[in-house]
């Protein structure tokens, strides 16, 4: 039934065609940043019920891994003209979506924040966050646990930019200007 399921998902996924909207561009103000959701995909929501928003979007299946999950599933990206927008994070076996990983600049929450904003910006919007070491995959992220997702920094351990005391312990952030890589909605 499981294979089912994702065959499913699949034919879904690759029937994705691309094609232009009105104004030859991506309609990002239908898809505002909101808690646990990207615009009307949601997260605990299937990739199958959510198929009608992903039309016009060209899809391709990669490592979760590379989004920092684990576990041997694949992601997959959306992607328009070109421009990789989102990718959505099924739980393995399944396509409900457990997270969404948001790369593209122009997708905002209600405060103007986007995926690939400064850590300044978001520490002054979003006051009560931590940042953490991401031992397991590398890099840092910054929590934003009333929200619903992180920011990830996919930084070195020669260029990290929070000074940490303890690895299981939130850093404080150094350098301001940084901007995150990504963001993902959980």
């Amino acid at each position: 039934m499981k294979k089912i399921i994702l065959s499913a998902a699949m034919a879904i996924l690759c029937s994705c065609t691309q094609h232009n909207k009105p104004n030859n561009t991506f309609a990002y103000h239908t898809f505002p940043i909101t808690k646990s959701a990207l615009g009307p995909i949601k997260v605990g929501s299937r990739i199958a019920h959510n198929s009608h928003h992903l039309n016009g979007l060209d899809s391709t299946g990669v490592d979760a891994f590379l989004y920092h999950y684990d576990g041997g599933g694949l992601a997959y990206d959306y992607s328009y003209k070109g421009k990789r927008l989102f990718a959505l994070m099924p739980a393995i076996d399944t396509d409900s979506i457990i997270a969404i990983i948001v790369f593209d600049h122009n997708f905002k929450d209600n405060k103007g924040i986007t995926a690939r904003s400064s850590a300044k910006d978001i520490l002054q919007h979003y006051p009560n966050i931590s940042i953490y070491q991401d031992l397991l995959a590398g890099g840092e992220f910054i929590m934003d646990e009333l929200n619903n997702r992180d920011f990830i920094f996919e930084t070195k351990n020669d260029s990290l930019i929070a000074e940490y005391r303890d690895i299981d312990a939130a850093g404080k952030l150094k350098k301001l200007n940084t901007k995150s890589d990504w963001m993902t909605i959980k």
